[in-house]
């Protein structure tokens, strides 16, 4: 029986129009993504949800520490119409 999440830390989601993407979830959940940049992690968008980190990548240039598109094994495509 697989065990219940207690919590979650963060979230990153990857889209080919990360910054209509992160349009997309400010105006659906009433929050902020910035533009950002630090450390060697590439342009991306991020913000926080209830605790909760959220970043948004471009597929094209992923952050080589996530190891790609397949971080932890785990590949999540969801399409917005």
């Amino acid at each position: 029986m697989p065990t219940p999440t207690a919590s979650v830390a963060g979230l990153v989601l990857y889209s080919p129009a990360p910054q209509a993407l992160a349009a997309f979830y400010e105006r659906a959940f009433s929050f902020t993504l910035d533009a950002a940049k630090h450390g060697n992690m590439g342009q991306h968008f991020e913000g926080l949800l209830n605790g909760v980190h959220i970043a948004i990548w471009d597929t094209q240039r992923p952050p080589a520490e996530a190891g790609g598109l397949e971080c932890f094994g785990l590949k999540v495509r969801i399409r917005v119409a």
